[in-house]
């Protein structure tokens, strides 16, 4: 695994040398060609970048022009850990992460594709499931004055389904499920974007009768790590290389605390490249 991971890391670092000046700039660390040579050394030398680093620049400085001019989704990341920036995506990132999706919902619900209610403020880029239904909150409170619409929709589907969203607005359909005396039983509940506590995670799967999956992902990287039936967080290896390092850029040693650091195997139009994700973590 370790060297496929490399390779990709490679794969991208020489297309972002090639292809966008910023990292050109950011590669000139380097002490070797990458496509010539390039080591698990030559990617420690690479400077960790932040959302600081791609703010107030020239589009042209920070994308692959060729890909921007043929088509890009805009992005804008939600500023929870810091001021929102502005990121681009392409078509080849939203295939690929539409894929790490499917096999999240899959993993929920006993390998079967079951529908799927997506209770969002707007759809996202790389979300699909092709029997998911967007139910609109548009922040967990709204809840409060649409919850009669989310029952009629569950009674609708008449079967087995899957309840996705926020840690905070599937913790507010609970409480209001409880406060109403309903039950909606859905096969699992992913939340996703806040960490809930204990506490928290009991009140979801007491009142709504279900069993709670917990997905870290962010706007700008995609699907990053997915719960298994066992209460596992798995990293999405094949998507992504996660690591982690101390205040001053170091790696940590397994098992310990640190920022979460991620480079996007992906990315093409504006590839992330030991990105800090402004998030604390420990990888086990």
């Amino acid at each position: 695994l370790k060297d496929l991971q490399l390779e990709r890391i490679k794969n991208i670092v020489i297309h972002a040398n090639d292809h966008i000046p910023f990292w050109g700039d950011q590669f000139k660390i380097l002490k070797n060609n990458p496509n010539i040579s390039f080591s698990w050394n030559d990617f420690l030398l690479i400077p960790i970048t932040t959302k600081n680093d791609f703010k107030n620049k020239p589009v042209e400085y920070i994308t692959d022009q060729n890909i921007y001019k043929t088509g890009y989704f805009p992005g804008i990341t939600s500023g929870s850990t810091g001021e929102p920036f502005n990121f681009f995506l392409d078509r080849y990132f939203d295939m690929r992460s539409i894929t790490i999706c499917q096999r999240m919902f899959m993993t929920t619900s006993q390998n079967k594709l079951l529908p799927l209610i997506h209770i969002r403020a707007k759809p996202r880029y790389g979300f699909a499931h092709r029997k998911s239904v967007l139910f609109f909150a548009n922040d967990y409170n709204h809840l409060k004055y649409r919850i009669d619409k989310l029952f009629e929709m569950i009674e609708k589907i008449n079967g087995p389904y899957i309840l996705y969203g926020f840690s905070s607005y599937i913790i507010e359909v609970a409480k209001l499920c409880a406060k109403k005396k309903i039950q909606l039983n859905p096969i699992s509940a992913i939340i996703t974007g806040e960490t809930i506590n204990k506490k928290q995670k009991e009140l979801i799967e007491n009142n709504l009768n279900t069993k709670v999956f917990n997905a870290y992902a962010t706007n700008e990287l995609g699907w990053l790590t997915q719960e298994c039936e066992y209460g596992n967080l798995h990293i999405n290896s094949e998507y992504i290389y996660m690591e982690t390092v101390n205040g001053e850029g170091v790696p940590v040693e397994k098992g310990k605390e640190g920022r979460i650091i991620v480079t996007s195997f992906d990315h093409k139009i504006m590839p992330f490249i030991r990105y800090d994700t402004g998030d604390i973590g420990t990888i086990t």
